[in-house]
Order: C-alpha cells, then sequence, then structure tokens
C-alpha cells in the first residue's frame, strides 16, 4: 500500500529553484513566506531580472530596456 501512496504522491511533487517558481503553482497571497526567505532567495539567486515588492513581497519581473 505505502509503494502506491508515494508513488502517486511523487506524481505530483515539483523541485523550484527560486520563490518565483513556486509563485507559478501557489498564488502569493496564499503563502506566509517570513522576510528572510525572500532575503535569502534573492542573496542565493540574485535580482536576475526581477523586483521584489518589500510591502507586499510580490515579485515582478524587471522591465527590458
Amino acid at each position: 500500500m505505502q509503494l502506491l501512496i508515494d508513488g502517486e504522491v511523487w506524481k505530483k511533487v515539483v523541485y523550484v529553484d527560486r520563490l518565483v517558481q513556486l509563485f507559478r503553482y501557489v498564488p502569493r497571497e496564499q503563502l506566509t513566506i517570513p522576510d528572510f526567505v525572500f532575503q535569502h532567495d534573492l542573496e542565493v539567486n540574485g535580482g536576475r531580472g526581477m523586483i521584489v515588492d518589500p510591502r507586499t513581497k510580490h515579485i515582478y519581473q524587471r522591465p527590458s530596456g
């Protein structure tokens, strides 16, 4: 029974490298993410074309120009 359950669960697991990728699957408004997690994500992954609104913690694509 455990193998059947594990197999079904693992089919739904998605690995993400950054918070912005997570927000493709779960709306930002449904998550409570501490500031230090956003800070760590920025330190590890850099800005890479992203802007974080410090008030709402929403992440936006930086306009190309």
